[in-house]
């Protein structure tokens, strides 16, 4: 997922989803970042229930917060039964033109 250019101190959220397309309840899941804070979960916005039944999904809002004027890279996880699948996440810290 591509955040774009986002200005330096300022956090761009994206909303994602992840849908339970299989015909059995996952149990426990739930999202996280590796290796990365300047991507972070919005914890009070993650919505998940648990089990989550076939059909339905689970959000969760992703903040992009860029330091420095450069490139980032991360990787969120779905963790659901003890499995993972995972999304690449990448964005520019930019700064506002003078």
């Amino acid at each position: 997922m591509d955040y774009g250019f986002t200005f330096v101190d300022v956090c761009a959220p994206k909303k994602l989803c992840a849908i339970n397309n299989t015909e059995k309840e996952i149990t426990d899941p739930g999202f996280s970042i590796a290796e990365n804070r300047i991507f972070n979960v919005q914890e009070g916005f993650q919505k998940c229930p648990n089990p989550l039944p076939p059909g339905k999904a689970c959000i969760v809002y992703v903040n992009f917060c860029p330091e420095f004027v450069r490139e980032y890279q991360s990787t969120l996880q779905f963790l659901w039964s003890g499995n993972e699948t995972q999304l690449v996440l990448e964005g520019k810290g930019s700064s506002p033109s003078p």
